[in-house]
């Protein structure tokens, strides 16, 4: 088992430190995003201009908040 381990860890190792899912923060996506997503909250949370903050959402924006919890015996 130990023989097992030091042969996919070093496996698993190089395959996170290849794979990466993160866009370089040159490509115009990445700054499109950080700059709606700055004005968001600068405007909305940091000033409270709740006017400016609808105006940025869509008509059809849902936020969904999933809360999980540990059931344990005593709040069963």
């Amino acid at each position: 088992m130990a023989k097992l381990i030091q042969i996919i860890l070093p496996l698993c190792t190089l395959f996170f430190s290849i794979a990466q899912a993160q866009i370089k923060d040159t490509d115009p996506l990445y700054k499109t995003v950080m700059s709606k997503d700055s004005l968001f909250f600068s405007k909305g949370y940091n000033t409270c201009n709740i006017s400016q903050m609808e105006s940025m959402l869509s008509d059809t924006f849902e936020f969904i908040m999933i809360k999980a919890a540990m059931k344990t015996e005593s709040n069963l």
